[in-house]
């Protein structure tokens, strides 16, 4: 069996949270709330000073450039980069999709990109209706398998898993939101 190594729930935050934390307000904003696994290395070139991770959710535009037959509806950006778009392939299942970081060793604005180290990692998505919730499930060097593992997505294949990553999840960042779980 393949071996999810982080999982990382991605949620808009309540307009409460927000205010509680000093958070800007933003419709397509999705903070890291809880995750499981050791694998965060991944995450920390999208992490704040305060340590927390946030994404925004962006319609796709001309700064991800694929294929025409690799398009992608949607993006999530942090820190003025892409993390990944987010390609939906499977029709019977819409709210599954798969991402990847970027593969070029540079930024377009000529800086090293942070993420290259990682361009081989799959990035599987699960994606509520409004899509003001996703789960992030990261597999380490599983960027060729991308359709092959999104198929044993919805298949069901991962769905033990992902249930016992999301009992045993901690907070992201202390949001004020779990208080009765450990933070990283």
């Amino acid at each position: 069996m393949t071996n999810i190594d982080l999982y990382v729930k991605l949620e808009m935050l309540s307009s409460t949270i927000k205010e509680q934390n000093k958070l800007r307000p933003s419709k397509s904003r999705l903070d890291a709330t809880l995750y499981n696994g050791k694998y965060t290395d991944v995450l920390k070139p999208f992490e704040n000073k305060k340590g927390m991770l946030y994404l925004n959710l962006t319609a796709q535009k001309d700064f991800v450039k694929v294929k025409e037959d690799r398009m992608t509806e949607f993006s999530l950006t942090g820190k003025n980069m892409n993390f990944s778009g987010l390609y939906f392939e499977e029709i019977e299942n819409p709210y599954f999709c798969y991402g990847y970081p970027l593969g070029k060793p540079m930024l377009s604005n000529g800086t090293p990109n942070p993420c290259f180290a990682y361009r081989n990692d799959l990035y599987l998505f699960i994606v509520n209706q409004t899509y003001t919730q996703m789960e992030l499930l990261v597999f380490r060097n599983a960027k060729n398998f991308a359709v092959d593992y999104l198929q044993m997505l919805c298949n069901g294949e991962f769905d033990t898993q992902i249930e016992d990553l999301r009992q045993n999840a901690k907070p992201f960042y202390d949001y004020g939101m779990y208080q009765n779980l450990q933070t990283i």
